[in-house]
């Protein structure tokens, strides 16, 4: 899937509308916080977690 916005794409935990470990691509992003670890999209906020051996701060 291509969007012309940028977005957050991975799995997914505790999403109402997506399974647990499933795939997903969010609305267009507002805001990206990789030191407190939050994320805002246009229809809500996340929590994020890193995956392992990748370091947020440098994405």
């Amino acid at each position: 899937m291509k969007r012309a916005v940028p977005c957050l794409v991975g799995r997914s935990t505790g999403h109402p509308m997506i399974l647990d470990s499933h795939a997903a691509c969010t609305s267009e992003l507002y805001y990206l916080d990789t030191e407190r670890g939050v994320a805002r999209t246009l229809s809500r906020w996340y929590r994020l977690e890193r995956a392992t051996g990748v370091d947020l701060r440098r994405h």
